[in-house]
């Protein structure tokens, strides 16, 4: 149950090392963006103690679904919307990614 959440932060990730010209820009905009993700969802700091429009980001953010989504799971609550969330950026991800790698073979 657990595998949509995995799949489009991986997938994320995946897109943000493409769009990096190297390997150390590439980590270091992962981590970057990780870092402000997971915040930004409430992973590192509880979500209600955030201000009013960063806990309404967060329900737009992938990593703020896929907090969600693994919430309801452990909970035993529906997660319909959220696993299409998940599964709409994760095709949007891969679909980024899939165009840019071509983008970049074809200009070499």
């Amino acid at each position: 149950k657990l595998m949509p959440p995995l799949l489009t932060i991986a997938a994320l990730q995946f897109l943000l090392y493409e769009l990096s010209s190297g390997i150390v820009n590439g980590v270091l905009l992962q981590f970057l963006s990780a870092i402000t993700l997971g915040y930004i969802s409430g992973c590192f700091y509880p979500i209600g103690f955030l201000p009013e429009t960063i806990q309404t980001l967060s329900g737009f953010t992938p990593s703020g679904i896929a907090r969600r989504y693994i919430s309801a799971v452990i909970s035993a609550r529906s997660v319909g919307t959220d696993l299409f969330a998940l599964l709409g950026f994760l095709v949007c991800f891969l679909i980024a990614t899939a165009l840019i790698r071509e983008y970049r073979v074809r200009r070499l």
